[in-house]
């Protein structure tokens, strides 16, 4: 019997951000790289690159660098936070991930980001694939001058397709009541 817990299907960056939240209430989601060190990865708290007896991500020779930005962290925290039921840290990644849309408008690599939103997280949970739905609605025409290389990439994801529908007649049917509603206060 050890003290450690192996978490063999997730990714080192991602439990590190859920357990600063755990602590600290926050976690940074800039891009970086994380360092997987063996004996730090086994729980070796002893290990010379762990930091005051605290597992912390190092620059090991023999280590393999993994680059995550901002959006990626956001969405593979969020699927964490689903899957261990954190709904504080679910919360707290999709507004950093709501943010980071908002102001990170345009992102080369929206149709990646697009695929791991779907990809990790339950067709029950609307959240994040909300925001891209709605994002990518708002901003159709920009995504379609990229070619065909957009629609190409997530051509797959028709349950993305579905939802930018959903809320293209959504707002179209909006339009139309206000638009209609004008005319009957005009008469």
């Amino acid at each position: 019997i050890t003290s450690a817990i192996t978490l063999f299907d997730d990714d080192l960056a991602t439990v590190w951000r859920m357990i600063s939240f755990l602590y600290t209430s926050g976690y940074l989601d800039t891009a970086h790289e994380v360092y997987v060190d063996d004996e730090i990865a086994c729980g070796n708290t002893n290990s010379p690159h762990a930091i005051d007896g605290e597992i912390a991500p190092t620059t090991s020779t023999n280590s393999q660098p993994r680059e995550q930005v901002a959006p990626f962290s956001n969405v593979r925290v969020y699927a964490i936070a689903e899957k261990y039921n954190i709904p504080d840290l679910k919360s707290h990644s999709m507004e950093k991930f709501r943010n980071w849309v908002k102001n990170g408008w345009p992102h080369e690599d929206f149709h990646a980001i697009i695929k791991e939103v779907f990809r990790s997280t339950p067709d029950s949970d609307r959240g994040l694939r909300d925001v891209v739905s709605r994002e990518s609605k708002n901003h159709c025409l920009e995504l379609l001058e990229k070619g065909d290389g957009f629609i190409d990439e997530i051509k797959g994801l028709s349950e993305f397709w579905l939802s930018v529908l959903k809320l293209g007649v959504h707002d179209l049917t909006e339009r139309i009541k206000e638009y209609a509603s004008y005319g009957e206060t005009r008469n």
